[in-house]
């Protein structure tokens, strides 16, 4: 079963985790303190959601793991109060 995923970024768009290789996060560049979490899949980086720090972003990638773990079929991060406003 196929999980989909509605990108928490300014222009939200559907992704298809069964597309993906690895969910990970980090920071962009070194002098911005947001964080990115990111889906990737071969050469391709989909940015999943942009944090405002580091906890954030570990909470997300855990609620993606638990939403696979449960077999949801789609997963609205723009519904998810992680209580930042980076995104």
């Amino acid at each position: 079963m196929a999980m989909w995923i509605v990108t928490r970024t300014p222009w939200p768009m559907l992704v298809n985790l069964d597309r993906t290789s690895t969910i990970t996060y980090h920071q962009p560049s070194k002098v911005e303190t947001r964080i990115r979490v990111v889906a990737t899949a071969w050469d391709q980086e989909i940015t999943l959601a942009e944090l405002s720090d580091g906890p954030t972003a570990k909470q997300l990638v855990r609620e993606i793991g638990e939403a696979l773990q449960r077999g949801d079929a789609l997963l609205d991060l723009t519904l998810l109060d992680l209580g930042d406003e980076a995104s």
